[in-house]
């Protein structure tokens, strides 16, 4: 149940006034605190007016009411800390089984993709250099680095779809100083596109790099190939990858 907290205004004399607050555990407990603190401080107020009393006793009793007063702020103020500290901890409780729901669901999504069959190679050419390669020659990468599923066949080049789905591949390939050389991505037969490691007319060697994310089906077949002949430097400078992204049907 939410409190509607009351308030008075309360004053000494003609200057001093503050709005207090009451507070319990119950709306009637904080509506009768309400009322005898608000008896309380209008008896002493009354004291106060009586010319009979001493200046001494009169200071006394604004002591007491200012000390009334203090007490009551300082309670207000250990209210309001507690009362936010339960709200953080109530923010923090929420974001946790938020994120919890999050990797629940995130986790649900990977297993429906197919996660629990993964395929992913990574592999090299080893060579110190492949030499006078002629046109739409396969490259070999014949080191394999990774290769879980065993989608990728290192003595053809070729990566074989295991299952129709979205798959990402990457090629990094080096030209050595004075050679250049077209390579071709190609996805059963058809070249999607190219890169170009050119190291002509240079003193050291270069590299080229792109990145596909294609569909294959079932028994696709992905290779590089060369678009025109000539050389590539090898020693693992030359690296093809790729994994499946997501199972689709």
């Amino acid at each position: 149940m939410q409190i509607t907290r009351p308030k008075i205004l309360i004053c000494i004399g003609d200057s001093h006034c503050s709005i207090i607050y009451t507070y319990g555990k119950t709306e009637k407990q904080t509506m009768a605190y309400g009322v005898i603190f608000f008896i309380s401080v209008i008896f002493i107020q009354s004291l106060l007016a009586d010319d009979n009393l001493s200046k001494e006793e009169q200071s006394k009793l604004k002591r007491y009411v200012q000390d009334l007063f203090d007490e009551k702020i300082a309670e207000e103020i250990k209210d309001l800390k507690t009362r936010l500290n339960e709200a953080e901890k109530h923010i923090l409780s929420t974001e946790q089984k938020n994120e919890e729901s999050g990797s629940s669901n995130l986790s649900r999504r990977y297993l429906m993709m197919g996660a629990g069959s993964p395929v992913g190679f990574m592999a090299c050419v080893s060579p110190a250099d492949l030499l006078n390669l002629g046109d739409k020659h396969t490259i070999l990468f014949d080191k394999i680095i990774t290769n879980t599923g065993g989608a990728y066949h290192n003595h053809t080049g070729v990566f074989i779809a295991p299952v129709k789905g979205l798959y990402e591949f990457q090629l990094s390939a080096m030209s050595s100083a004075g050679s250049h050389l077209y390579l071709a991505f190609v996805r059963d037969g058809t070249v999607i596109s190219h890169i170009y490691p050119d190291a002509a007319g240079s003193s050291s060697y270069e590299t080229a790099g792109n990145q596909w994310v294609v569909e294959l089906n079932q028994g696709s077949e992905v290779w590089i190939q060369t678009q025109t002949g000539g050389t590539i430097h090898g020693n693992c400078f030359t690296v093809f990858s790729g994994f499946l992204i997501s199972e689709m049907e």
